[in-house]
């Protein structure tokens, strides 16, 4: 009963907005008042976590990857683009030089990830 009353009160409170951080808060709730008063339920994987296999270990690699790539990016966005030489926040000439062969590495590096990956999961399905 409690955990129908919890849901539907996630429901009626939260129409558009995620809430499986919500739902699995409430789970762990339910879970922890029905060890404290000795009623156990066999382990259940209500949200399951993906397969831990070596394919998606490197997928998540390989989405690692890319999330760093898009910081490194984001977080010299405003030095790389500045060319002005005044400006104390702004890449030297050495320093973009620098920065060009790394983001360059860094692509090559994901774009080889990517295509070793596609051929493994074309090699899986034929």
């Amino acid at each position: 009963f409690f955990f129908q009353h919890c849901f539907y009160y996630l429901l009626s409170n939260m129409a558009s907005v995620d809430v499986t951080t919500l739902f699995k808060s409430c789970v762990k709730t339910i879970r922890t008042r029905n060890k404290a008063i000795g009623i156990t339920f066999p382990q259940s994987k209500i949200l399951p976590q993906a397969p831990s296999t070596q394919f998606f270990s490197r997928a998540r690699d390989i989405q690692a990857n890319i999330t760093s790539h898009e910081r490194l990016l984001l977080d010299h966005r405003k030095k790389y683009s500045s060319t002005s030489q005044l400006d104390p926040n702004s890449l030297s000439d050495i320093e973009r030089a620098y920065m060009d062969k790394v983001v360059s590495r860094n692509l090559k590096f994901i774009e080889e990830n990517i295509r070793n990956l596609e051929k493994e999961i074309k090699e899986r399905t034929e």
